[in-house]
């Protein structure tokens, strides 16, 4: 069906409405990242100016329920925008988000956000469900957006949208400044029990074929400095009252030395804070770890994936299981808590493969232990190489909740996986 060829207002709008639709029962992810990614774009709004109402739905459906309805009646005015961030886990609720503007008689300038807009920019626009999609660094994009008029959208790094019914691409123009960029943090000050998460690092530079890390933050990785870090602890450390932090990077240890530093400084500080990180397991050594320890760390979280040599090869992260072994088992010596993340069900898993892994899991000392099946994640390899996107199945994906599953004999796995899971209390595979 040919959507409807409504006029939307312009994008020169003074206002505009951040919406995060909720995430669904089957979604995956960390959802402080996803959170981290919204907060980033609301503080820098604010920062530039730009009146914004925001319509926090990710963990509350309910809520969304309510507002879908309001929407319907509600009266957009030239001067409204409405950017829906889109991630895998909301893309369902999203997409009825989005229908439900495109069919009002005055629709409201739209923008997309988030990961799976990204990805999916050009079906999106080819719906008319968008006018804009930002493809990277939103949150210094939807600012010159809403102060640039159509015709000059090339000028703006990293976006797609529609000229005469054509999608156009501009291109990424450098990395910014991380450390200009307002700090997020203290908008989890009231996370309870929970550790504040702290964003150091945007990337990874290893390339591990399950992984999306490009869609969220680009190729390589980009760095804040040492001291912008220690700024925002010590925010939160004197102002917020906070003792517990999570550095939510992909790799804590990405650069060691950067790593040592930040340690070094947090102890020369002197500040009683508790934190915890993930990194690889081939990643620590003992010197490392007795720093660390000092400086404040008590769990570190290591993506172990597979006691299998195999599955490791198929899911492009390479490692050393011997040595693996050997580091988590220094880390618990130096009294620092252990959290191990597996994979199970990638390409060539077998149950002589899952007894490898059970047969590694038996030598490790952990604390949790978080099992999850293979989730083909956009822009990660492993969903390219399965995936086409001009095909029936992928049209099902793309409509609905579904989170898609490596396809992988789970009757003749699921007698080997379940005892994975009675070693610890598994966590679900949405964590916050």
């Amino acid at each position: 069906m040919t959507p409807p060829q409504t006029k939307p207002s312009t994008a020169t709008s003074r206002r505009i409405h951040l919406v995060i639709p909720p995430l669904t029962q089957n979604a995956c992810g960390n959802v402080s990242t996803l959170k981290s990614y919204v907060y980033y774009i609301l503080a820098n709004l604010k920062n530039s100016s730009i009146s914004v109402v925001f319509n926090d739905h990710l963990q509350d459906p309910e809520k969304f329920v309510r507002y879908k309805a309001l929407v319907s009646r509600k009266k957009y005015s030239a001067a409204d925008g409405v950017c829906v961030v889109v991630f895998q886990g909301n893309k369902g609720p999203s997409l009825d988000l989005l229908k439900t503007l495109r069919q009002k008689n005055n629709p409201p300038f739209v923008i997309l956000a988030g990961t799976f807009a990204g990805m999916f920019h050009d079906r999106y626009l080819k719906n008319r469900l968008a006018q804009v999609v930002i493809l990277q660094d939103p949150e210094t994009a939807l600012p010159r957006i809403l102060r640039t008029a159509p015709e000059k959208y090339g000028g703006i790094p990293r976006i797609a949208f529609l000229k005469n019914s054509k999608i156009c691409r501009t291109k990424q123009r450098g990395r910014h400044d991380l450390d200009a960029l307002p700090f997020v943090s203290p908008y989890f000050r009231n996370n309870g029990t929970k550790p504040v998460p702290i964003l150091t690092a945007r990337g990874c530079g290893f390339s591990c074929a399950f992984c999306d890390k490009r869609l969220f933050w680009g190729s390589g990785t980009n760095f804040r400095s040492i001291p912008n870090v220690l700024e925002e602890i010590e925010l939160l450390y004197n102002r917020y009252g906070v003792r517990k932090i999570q550095f939510d990077d992909y790799d804590f240890l990405l650069k060691k030395q950067r790593a040592v530093t930040l340690c070094n400084a947090l102890i020369k500080k002197n500040l009683k804070i508790r934190w915890e990180c993930a990194t690889r397991p081939d990643a620590v050594d003992g010197k490392l770890l007795r720093l660390m320890r000092l400086a404040g760390c008590r769990t570190i979280y290591f993506g172990l994936e597979s006691g299998s040599p195999q599955i490791l090869r198929a899911l492009g992260k390479p490692l050393d299981i011997k040595k693996a072994v050997e580091n988590i088992r220094m880390a618990k010596t130096h009294a620092i808590r252990v959290g191990i993340f597996l994979i199970v069900g990638a390409p060539g898993e077998t149950p002589e493969t899952l007894r490898q892994t059970k047969s590694v899991l038996r030598r490790l000392p952990m604390d949790e232990l978080f099992v999850n099946p293979l989730i083909l994640l956009p822009g990660s390899r492993l969903f390219k190489e399965f995936f086409d996107k001009n095909s029936p199945a992928f049209d099902d994906y793309f409509e609905t909740d579904k989170a898609l599953v490596y396809p992988c004999d789970w009757g003749l796995l699921s007698k080997h996986v379940s005892p994975l899971a009675r070693f610890f209390e598994v966590k679900p595979s949405l964590t916050t």
